[in-house]
């Protein structure tokens, strides 16, 4: 027995940690253990209802609890251990005075603390578990205080982990709150309230849910594992969501609907089901946000006149294609610009840090961004490293071959807490299965690497590692195979005329395919020469075939011509041929004879011969 209340004093004493294995189940942690177990430290009380400012100074007279109930001493509700399964554990309604409720452990019930129609309390280093409804209801209260305490398992039908119903000016900070089968933070009708500092998990709706409350404050939050999104507001104008870490929603990081006048400023959202952020009101600022590795786009923007600049887009549309919109503008009149897109950061040639192309953001190339960033903007809120996006060669050419010296190009990795970082290269010749590293610790993002000097293969891969001063990795390899393979040309062995021919009229210059090893296309190109070589006249340039019909009338006769065929490949290779010796231009020679027939008459017969040589025609 002994043994048993230290363990269950270990539960409450120490912060109680929720696993993320709860997501799909969080009604796992409801009503487990709801009887009456003495716990060292705590109390046993029966549950608490005050309804009034008379009944809650008599039941601090009966119950020997410190304070008068005025602001330098507030009546102060300690230590109690509430174990119920009624309506709730404790109900305080209706007072004007100044209380506080510390350091209690609160089991079952179906409303662990009810504040209704008060001012003036505060709930803190309190924990709260397995009540139905809701954790900690504050309704129609002002000048609430909820701070530093821990509610879990908190099941039920459209349940709440903390609730604030109609009520103005509360501050809701350092909680942890977790395993919610509803909302882990609802605030409803409720206005110029702070939601601060809490650490929200594995809410089976969002992480945080605001609906009709304006002029709200959402800070420094890290909302965990919702089943819908982690923080959505709905017709709740000109709040303020900053510097929260949102991260593995089901749904959207942020879903702002009807909403307007909005300010969403150096939030970091990461690995959203569908959007980072899901906007839907007008004129409000999207300002120094890292979208990081969402299903679908960073951002959607279904409204207008909204402001969207230095936010990092990074490594999202995962269930779709990188190379599909970082961002969706669905809206009018919004002005994005000057954002950071992770697969848009070069070319760079002025250095200037603004990449020399604008990010086309929609489908038809209509509307872009006039200065996407080079480098990723800072954030202290998460350490990434962004990926060394390989430029040359990348997955859009494979299948592309290399032979001899080669450049290996890449862009900038980039750190968000603004560390520099070094390269390493290394190349697979067997898809991936191992690689061989060709280069360490570069500082430049590039690497002339002479590929022939590796084996042959088609199933080459290049691999980039970027390593920041504090040792943060981040790597990109291709997807894409790639080619080395000899690269040659053969000569376009010239057959005709090869040297001793005698050449008239026209003539057939014939020579052999030159061979392009990569089966790259091959023109050619004809030249003659009648100084045995000291000059040459092009005949014929870009020619695909291997028989070209020479016309030699009107080319002077002689004795020291040369042909020459030239074979270029288009990958650039040249290889060439000349005949083997000279050959001769001679026109034919004219002789007239005279030769009598029968009637006494003389018939002039012209005749025209010239000696046949081997080659002539």
């Amino acid at each position: 027995m002994i043994v048993f209340l230290f363990c269950v004093a270990l539960l409450v004493l120490f912060p109680l940690t929720v696993s993320p294995c709860m997501l799909d189940n969080p009604c796992s942690w409801q009503n487990q253990g709801t009887e009456n177990v003495f716990i060292p430290g705590y109390d046993e009380a029966l549950p608490i209802h005050i309804s009034n400012n008379s009944d809650f100074a008599n039941q601090a007279i009966a119950n020997l609890w410190e304070g008068n109930g005025s602001v330098s001493d507030p009546y102060i509700i300690e230590g109690l251990n509430i174990t119920t399964m009624g309506a709730s554990a404790i109900h305080i309604g209706n007072t004007t005075v100044f209380f506080e409720i510390t350091g209690c452990l609160i089991i079952g019930g179906n409303i662990g603390i009810l504040l209704e129609n008060v001012t003036h309390a505060k709930v803190w280093n309190t924990i709260i578990r397995y009540s139905d409804s809701s954790g900690v209801l504050v309704s129609e209260s002002d000048n609430v205080k909820v701070t530093n305490n821990t509610i879990v398992g908190i099941g039920g039908a459209d349940s709440t982990g903390l609730y604030s119903l109609g009520s103005n000016y509360c501050e809701f900070s350092n909680n942890t709150i977790g395993a919610v089968s509803g909302w882990v933070i609802l605030i409803d009708y409720s206005h110029n309230c702070s939601v601060t500092d809490n650490y929200l998990s594995m809410a089976g709706y969002d992480g945080i849910r605001l609906r009709d409350s304006s002029e709200n404050n959402i800070t420094l939050n890290e909302v965990t594992h919702s089943h819908l999104s982690g923080i959505k507001l709905g017709n709740s104008h000109k709040c303020r969501i900053e510097q929260n870490i949102v991260e593995y929603s089901v749904g959207d990081g942020i879903s702002i609907e009807a909403s307007s006048s909005c300010v969403i400023r150096e939030n970091v959202v990461h690995e959203s089901g569908v959007y980072s952020l899901d906007l839907n009101g007008d004129a409000s600022d999207i300002c120094d946000n890292t979208f990081y590795r969402s299903q679908m786009q960073g951002l959607r923007i279904q409204s207008n006149n909204n402001n969207v600049s230095h936010n990092n887009f990074i490594e999202n549309n995962l269930a779709i294609s990188e190379y599909s919109t970082w961002l969706v503008d669905a809206g009018t009149s919004n002005d994005i610009n000057g954002n950071y897109y992770d697969i848009w950061t070069w070319p760079d040639d002025d250095e200037n840090d603004i990449v020399d192309r604008p990010y086309p953001y929609d489908f038809l190339d209509e509307n872009s961004d006039n200065e996407p960033h080079v480098r990723v903007f800072q954030t202290n809120l998460m350490h990434i490293l962004t990926k060394p996006r390989l430029i040359h060669p990348n997955d859009t050419l494979a299948g592309e071959k290399f032979w001899g010296p080669t450049k290996i190009i890449w862009c900038v990795s980039s750190d968000t807490f603004g560390h520099d970082a070094t390269y390493n290269v290394s190349i697979s010749s067997d898809g991936g299965a191992q690689w061989i590293d060709i280069a360490n610790n570069l500082t430049e993002t590039s690497l002339d690497w002479i590929s022939s000097d590796f084996t042959e293969s088609d199933e080459y891969r290049f691999k980039i590692v970027a390593q920041c001063t504090e040792g943060l990795i981040s790597d990109y390899s291709t997807n894409a195979e790639f080619e080395v393979k000899s690269h040659t040309l053969s000569y376009p062995t010239i057959l005709t005329p090869n040297g001793g021919e005698t050449v008239f009229d026209t003539y057939n210059i014939t020579w052999k395919v030159a061979v392009e090893s990569w089966g790259l296309p091959v023109t050619y190109r004809v030249y003659y020469s009648q100084d045995a070589g000291d000059s040459w006249n092009e005949l014929i340039a870009y020619y695909e075939g291997t028989t070209f019909v020479w016309d030699v009338r009107g080319i002077p006769d002689g004795n020291q011509y040369l042909i020459r065929v030239v074979a270029r490949s288009e990958a650039g290779l040249m290889s060439d041929d000349v005949s083997d010796s000279v050959f001769t231009i001679s026109r034919p020679n004219i002789i007239m004879i005279a030769a009598p027939i029968a009637s006494g008459a003389l018939v002039i017969v012209i005749v025209a011969y010239m000696l046949r040589r081997r080659g002539t025609t």
